[in-house]
């Protein structure tokens, strides 16, 4: 059986492959933020910043990583998902339709008289 919706599995790597990204994304610019803790020198003055801040800082960027990975890993989960239901539905029905019995003829239906 030939094999469908080529773009459709494209779309679905490229979700998952993504996802990975988000994830990965997130994480560096997280633990960045987490061990350089002095970042406030881009504004041009330096504040003391609690150590609870720093954590809660670097934990914002790895937690919305985490969140588009899962969103994005899903979407191409679904599709997928999709695709499969797709071809196991059009296998089946290939496989019924062979299966089915011719329909009888009109003069095999007719009951025999009671003679």
């Amino acid at each position: 059986m030939q094999r469908r919706y080529g773009f459709l599995r494209f779309i679905s790597f490229m979700l998952r492959l993504f996802a990975g990204f988000c994830l990965l994304i997130g994480l560096a610019v997280g633990v960045s933020l987490i061990l350089r803790g002095n970042f406030q020198e881009v504004l041009g003055f330096r504040l003391t910043i609690p150590t609870a801040a720093l954590w809660a800082t670097g934990l914002i960027p790895i937690l919305c990583g985490l969140f588009y990975f899962v969103i994005f890993y899903a979407a191409g989960g679904v599709l997928t998902l999709l695709i499969a239901t797709e071809e196991n539905t059009r296998a089946t029905a290939l496989g019924l339709s062979s299966l089915r019995a011719p329909a009888p003829s009109p003069a095999a239906a007719k009951p025999p008289s009671a003679d």
